[in-house]
């Protein structure tokens, strides 16, 4: 007999899915610190602009905003891309550092066009979404720590 899912702290399909991606733009990805292995996060997803793409070496490159802002991607698992230089891709995959330069690369399982999106927009919900999830963190470890009066 089956156990009872709402008994289980962790869905049964929970170890056989990818994890989902933490939203990163390209900068934050690349200021991250290496060294800091234990938080650096494994599962991302990133948008930017396909600035290149050679797919006999299955790598591809995105800027974000601005040109001077580059990351390398993987696209092995994602080729053959059809999409036009300068569209506006999102990538959903891991994290990967190379180990000659530490540089970061982005090991593509999922891509999808997101041209027309407003990326500043997008940036603004994204600090707006950041920053409700950490006053609820907050919230929820003070509610924790606090100890009833009696």
């Amino acid at each position: 007999m089956a156990s009872d899912p709402k008994k289980c702290k962790t869905p049964f399909y929970r170890k056989y899915l990818p994890e989902h991606g933490v939203i990163y733009t390209i900068k934050e990805i690349i200021e991250m610190d290496v060294t800091q292995t234990n938080s650096l996060p494994k599962a991302v997803r990133v948008n930017g602009k396909l600035a290149e793409h050679d797919s006999s070496s299955c790598q591809a490159v995105i800027t974000y905003l601005s040109k001077n802002v580059r990351l390398t991607v993987q696209t092995q698992f994602i080729e053959p891309i059809l999409f036009p230089l300068n569209s506006l891709l999102q990538f959903l995959g891991d994290l990967d550092w190379n180990p000659s330069d530490g540089s970061p690369i982005l090991k593509a399982r999922t891509v999808r066009c997101v041209d027309g999106l407003d990326l500043i927009l997008y940036e603004r919900a994204l600090s707006a979404q950041r920053a409700y999830l950490c006053s609820r963190e907050a919230t929820r470890n003070s509610s924790a720590t606090s100890v009833p009066k009696e």
